[in-house]
């Protein structure tokens, strides 16, 4: 190619092209690199910045967190040591008021039985500091107690004022659980509820209680009676409650 071509060609390769548009994008480059490049360093700082925060924030939490796991170690700690603090005044408590220890089972200690032996406790405690209380005189309570520790039953009517005389129990209820009351029309309701409710606190299931009339007239007698042995407990609540009694003429007419 002759010189005067090659001149010819660089014309229209110069003519095509657009040296203010080239001029105009390079000036625009120019501007965006000296926007966007501060404006990434401003937002790499922020955010440097920001995850050095997160970071501290995180190990503050870290840090509350592993004191929290801490005191709740502690708390439970203490909770235990409560429980079996609790635990051990609640088997006292129980076998002090009549329950035999092989009938204390502590991981039944939400169980009715014991709910209700300590309800009977709050109602006996009521009554006992009331300043009206008193046993009418002479209250006979005969009682067929069936295991060694129901005598504390026996020391806590005898402190009430009960005249309380035990008797063995037939052989052929031996093995059943006391669960009736008997008493006669002179005595006092509220004195056949102190027997229940002093019954119910050392562990008796009470099903049953009627006046007899042929009873002396001012006796309780406390012992089993085997038709009324599959019946519901009686509840405190019920007990507490109740205004009379029904009656009947002979024990073997009760029913």
């Amino acid at each position: 190619m002759d010189e005067k071509k090659l001149n010819e060609e660089i014309d229209n390769l110069r003519g095509r092209i657009d040296l203010a548009k080239i001029d105009r994008i390079s000036r625009v480059s120019k501007i965006i690199s000296l926007t966007v490049v501060p404006l990434m360093l401003i937002l790499f700082i922020y955010g440097f910045v920001k995850l050095t925060g997160l970071k501290s924030e995180i190990t503050e939490t870290e840090d509350l967190l592993e004191k929290a796991q801490t005191q709740l170690k502690d708390y439970k700690e203490a909770k235990d040591l409560l429980q079996t603090d609790m635990d051990l005044i609640l088997s006292t408590s129980l076998n002090a008021f009549g329950w035999p220890v092989e009938e204390i089972k502590l991981e039944d200690r939400y169980s009715q039985k014991i709910i209700e032996s300590l309800n009977a406790n709050n109602i006996i405690r009521n009554i006992v500091f009331n300043h009206e209380f008193e046993i009418s005189s002479r209250i006979i309570v005969q009682y067929y107690p069936k295991s060694k520790d129901k005598y504390k039953v026996v020391a806590a009517l005898e402190e009430f004022g009960f005249e309380v005389n035990t008797k063995n129990s037939n052989p052929k209820l031996l093995n059943q659980k006391t669960n009736s009351i008997w008493f006669g029309k002179s005595v006092p309701i509220e004195n056949v509820k102190l027997v229940a409710f002093t019954l119910i606190r050392a562990g008796v299931e009470i099903k049953f209680i009627r006046q007899a009339d042929i009873l002396q007239s001012n006796k309780i007698i406390i012992g089993t009676s085997y038709p009324h042995e599959h019946k519901s407990r009686i509840l405190v609540s019920k007990i507490y409650e109740i205004s009379e009694f029904e009656k009947c003429p002979t024990l073997s007419s009760c029913n």
